[in-house]
């Protein structure tokens, strides 16, 4: 191989003089190195995550089929709702909210499925957030109006307000739901998993740990109540809108309520 020219332009394509490049041109062109990026373990993260969601998949078919069947609902109504004008800001905060909370539970779904439960909690709290407030501007216009200019809703008059109107819950249950959600976005040794490492899993980082049936079925769960909760308040809220989607959306809404409570005891029962 001829030699290369201490002042030539690198041959590596990056613009720079050979001697600034590689140092100096007493020496052949080196065979590039295989980018990091394209090692093991990293580079298999992608076949695992995708044999996870399909093992996943497996065990929690029903689960997962009814929180899709939820979020399906509730985008067709996003949809319509595309084609109608706001009447007010309250009814502007409450579609982006609506959004919101659909956009952490998908997300929330795509974590589980990939069997990473810690990167769930943040994104159902979240989702929890978005649709409590929204619960709240639905039947108190002022806390709507308050939150549009940029006024900050504390957590303790949302719960306040959430144990009125018609899908009032009993505060400690709020409290606790929010609480649970809450403690699993810090490194609480109660909501970090084993991942076992040395003590027979030799790699753990991405979605490679073994699943944890317990755990995952009950983050599935709450991600079931979720999905469940929010489009029960929209359905509510927008009911002309929903209405005008057809007999087959309307029938699909009520069949959810006794496909969850059906698939809660199913879920207590295995768990």
């Amino acid at each position: 191989m001829s030699k290369i020219g201490r002042n030539a332009p690198s041959p590596c394509g990056s613009g720079k003089k050979y001697k600034t490049c590689h140092g100096t041109g007493d020496r052949s062109v080196t065979t590039r190195r295989k980018p990091l990026r394209n090692s093991e373990p990293y580079s298999g993260l992608s076949d695992v995550t995708e044999q996870r969601r399909r093992e996943i998949q497996a065990i929690f078919r029903v689960e997962l089929e009814f929180t899709d069947d939820c979020l399906a609902l509730m985008a067709t109504l996003v949809e319509a709702l595309g084609h109608c004008t706001p009447n007010d800001s309250r009814d502007v905060s409450v579609r982006d909210l609506g959004c919101d909370a659909f956009e952490f539970l998908y997300a929330a779904k795509e974590a589980l499925l990939e069997n990473k439960p810690s990167l769930a909690f943040p994104l159902i709290r979240r989702a929890f957030e978005s649709t409590s407030l929204s619960q709240v501007f639905i039947h108190n216009k002022q806390f709507a109006e308050k939150w549009a200019k940029g006024g900050r809703i504390q957590n303790a008059e949302v719960r306040k307000q959430l144990e009125k109107g018609p899908f009032a819950d009993p505060a400690a249950e709020i409290r606790e739901t929010y609480g649970h959600y809450s403690r699993g976005t810090h490194a609480n040794r109660t909501h970090i998993p084993f991942t076992f490492l040395g003590e027979g899993n030799k790699f753990t980082l991405g979605s490679i740990f073994p699943i944890d049936e317990l755990t995952l079925g009950g983050h599935i769960r709450h991600l079931m109540q979720q999905a469940y909760w929010l489009i029960g308040v929209f359905v509510f809220h927008y009911h002309i809108v929903a209405k005008s989607l057809g007999h087959n959306y309307e029938e699909a809404v009520l069949e959810l309520t006794p496909r969850i409570e059906q698939l809660g005891r199913k879920l207590t029962r295995k768990h």
